[in-house]
């Protein structure tokens, strides 16, 4: 049996955190981490595998706790004594997670910003996975830095069903897993996971747009409502929660355009990122002057009025089951395509493109609410359109520099 047992603490390398065992002859002059600035951790060996439990900031209980640890290995004992210096919520898994759920949920801005309420409901959901599979194994202490501990989860997931019956994919595994990684960094200051985080990948999902022919049997496929949602789809370019949070007031029938923005009453921000200058990426995005008519004319037939949800669900509420709607319109028709919203949103940058003919492709970045042109660039596939890249030798040969050759 290994006694070998380190005491290890936080450290800061390169604006990433990781950890450093305690050399024995500097444990005398340990002094306290400050609140904020991380753990220590005390490493030991449990048969073959390797844990590491957080023994909080303080130097002199975790000094204790190492000697106690040490003494009781020596003795042959397996399991600590009980600890009457820190609380049990310390030690416990799930108060743990619960801590850090509720400290996510203090992020919720009332401006729209700050933490998104279904990030919250995100985090809570892929932590309940980590929950059970504590409770199957019968851990309730925080291992989150014990590398073969995450492993064994790992391995765990993979075997794990959605409510449809099918195993979970790769992509979930990766997403679940990187919530973990989340949890250890925020809340204890552990990038462990990060290094099995490496280790775990997932095939790109592949969103082809729609052809001309597919788009025009989806709306024969359709009543007209929906097409009218799902046309707005195409022509605004919105993700779902977009369309769904778009309210009357938004729509300019002046200059047929409609404003993609936050809903800070409904606590609701958009996806992008905030750059150097503030932009949340609230974005004005031009409609077709036919579409428009046709939003009108649906807007008065409802009576809604300005501070209205443009498409709501049958309680007034924003629409969460765009995607499940889609689908049961296909399955009706009988569609021989897949089809999706978001489908819809690149067939619309697709076509607005046309192969470097229409649209360019800086607008169209700023109407899909995009950060920059390479995100925008690898969204579209357009560095391997051989047919953009004609047209932009046509306009180098033909354009004012051609007098200068």
């Amino acid at each position: 049996m290994n006694r070998t047992v380190k005491l290890y603490q936080s450290v800061k390398r390169n604006k990433n955190w990781g950890t450093e065992p305690v050399p024995d002859n500097q444990l005398k002059n340990l002094k306290d981490l400050c609140e904020g600035q991380g753990n220590f951790y005390l490493a030991h060996y449990e048969g073959t595998k390797r844990r590491m439990a957080p023994v909080g900031r303080f130097a002199d209980a975790a000094k204790q706790k190492l000697m106690r640890k040490r003494g009781e290995l020596e003795m042959g004992l397996e399991s600590p004594a009980p600890d009457d210096t820190e609380p049990k919520a310390e030690s416990s898994i799930e108060a743990a997670i619960k801590k850090f759920v509720e400290q996510q949920e203090a992020f919720v801005g009332q401006s729209g910003y700050g933490t998104a309420p279904r990030t919250v409901k995100v985090y809570r959901k892929r932590l309940e996975f980590y929950l059970r599979f504590c409770a199957e194994k019968k851990i309730t202490d925080v291992r989150v830095g014990d590398y073969d501990h995450l492993m064994e989860y790992v391995g765990w997931l993979r075997m794990q069903t959605k409510s449809n019956g099918k195993k979970i994919g790769d992509r979930y595994t990766h997403n679940i897993f990187s919530t973990l990684y989340t949890f250890a960094l925020s809340a204890y200051d552990i990038i462990t996971p990060k290094r099995v985080m490496a280790r775990l990948g997932y095939a790109k999902k592949l969103v082809k747009a729609h052809t001309d022919r597919e788009l025009q049997l989806l709306w024969a496929a359709m009543t007209p409502d929906e097409e009218l949602i799902y046309k707005f789809f195409l022509w605004s370019l919105a993700r779902n929660q977009e369309v769904a949070h778009t309210e009357v007031g938004d729509l300019n029938f002046t200059k047929n355009t409609v404003h993609i923005c936050p809903k800070p009453h409904r606590h609701f921000r958009l996806k992008s990122k905030r750059n150097r200058r503030g932009n949340v990426g609230d974005r004005y995005v031009p409609l077709h002057p036919r579409l428009m008519k046709r939003l009108k004319e649906y807007i008065e037939r409802k009576g809604l009025v300005d501070g209205d949800l443009l498409f709501p669900n049958t309680q007034g509420e924003p629409e969460d089951h765009y995607y499940r709607h889609l689908q049961q319109i296909a399955k009706r028709a009988k569609l021989p395509f897949h089809v999706e919203p978001h489908k819809l949103r690149k067939s619309g940058a697709t076509l607005h493109y046309d192969n470097g003919k229409g649209v360019p492709l800086a607008t169209i970045s700023q109407w899909l609410g995009h950060t920059s042109l390479q995100q925008t660039e690898e969204y579209l596939d357009i560095k391997a359109t051989a047919a953009s890249q004609d047209h932009i030798q046509q306009m180098v040969a033909g354009g004012l520099m051609a007098a200068h050759v």
